[in-house]
This record gives structure tokens, sequence and C-alpha cells, in this order.
């Protein structure tokens, strides 16, 4: 296999408010004291409380973020997907690790490919001329990604959090659901293939 292009993007889950972000963090309850001004009490909140992972996760909580990935296309049109977010995993390559999409270091022997499909057809980033791609399903060896372990706030469900999955996710599968926006082209080095085992 060779590659083919190199682009930088961010991934978003859509039909989700807020924003349905894609990067490596997760949410546990916490709770904050705050005063209530009557009869001078404090009152404990819900708040969520992301935590750093190295599993790739989906996110709707207050103050998270997608993180953004270097977009590897080869000849066949499949893809590899590393991190260039600094402080989450930058250079670390997305593979499958039990099922889980984990953040490998460089040089791992074994790397996981995916496939990128709208309405039943590989999607060509190189031939692509928009830099927003929607309704997008992300495939790998073992079929589509679903999430699993979803965490949501008790005082508002609409923030939560869950893991990206290839198989026996407890909480469904995302289809064709994925948005990529890609935000900048990416470079191809002498001995690049030989980062992803090629």
């Amino acid at each position: 296999m060779k590659i083919k292009g190199v682009f930088i993007g961010t991934f978003t889950i859509a039909g989700y408010a807020p924003t349905c972000s894609i990067g490596f963090q997760y949410m546990k309850e916490t709770t904050e004291s705050l005063f209530t001004g009557s009869g001078n009490s404090y009152a404990n909140i819900p708040t969520a409380e992301l935590t750093k992972e190295q599993y790739l996760c989906a996110n709707t909580c207050n103050g998270s973020s997608s993180a953004r990935f270097e977009i590897v296309q080869l000849d066949d049109d499949s893809y590899y997907i590393r991190s260039v977010e600094p402080d989450f995993y930058a250079g670390n390559i997305l593979s499958l690790s039990n099922g889980y999409l984990y953040a490998y270091p460089p040089g791992h022997k074994s790397l996981d490919s995916f496939k990128f499909n709208v309405g039943g057809q590989s999607i060509d980033l190189c031939s692509t001329n928009t830099n927003i791609i929607n309704d997008i399903e992300i495939t790998c060896i073992d079929g589509g990604l679903e999430l699993h372990k979803k965490n949501a706030l008790s005082t508002n469900t609409r923030e939560w959090a869950a893991y990206l999955v290839s198989r026996d996710g407890s909480d469904g599968l995302i289809g064709h659901k994925f948005t990529l926006s890609v935000i900048g082209q990416g470079q191809i080095y002498p001995g690049m293939e030989s980062s992803f085992n090629l």
C-alpha cells in the first residue's frame, strides 16, 4: 500500500445538542459547592469532570472539544488516523484494543485502518471538493463504530460521554452520523509509510 494523501481534521457526531465532539475526554460526575444566598448556605451541584483517556471518546459536556487528527489516506481509500492534538497523545495512531479505539505510539506492531463511507460508497478525500463531509459511517474490521458505557450528568442528561468501540457497544451503533471537518492538508514525508507498517 502507498500513501495517497494526508489531511488534518476533526470529527463530530450529528444529532446532538450540545455538539458531540470526538477526542480523548471521558466524564465522571463530581459536585461543586455553590453559595445559595439563602440563609448563608451552600448547595452541592452535580458537575461534569472531564478525564483524559487513551481511548477514543464521544463527548457533549460543557468544555469538551474535538481533537485534531492526521488522516492518512492509502491508495485503496482506507485510512489511518493519528492524533495531532497537543496534550492528547500527539503522534499516536488509533487502532483496536479489545474493541476499544486506543491511541498507540508509533511503531506498534499491529495497526488497524478504517473506511469512510457515505451512502454505501467509500470516500476519496483526495478528490473531494468540500471541507465539511456529513453522513459518514466509519467502519473497521469489526464493522461500524458504536457507543459504549455512556455516562450522563444526573441533572442534565444532554451532557454525557461514551467510549467509541468496534463491537459489543452498550449504547448502540453510530451509523452514518459522523461529520468530518477538514481544516488543512498534511504532508507526505520520506519514510512515512514505516510509521504505519506499510
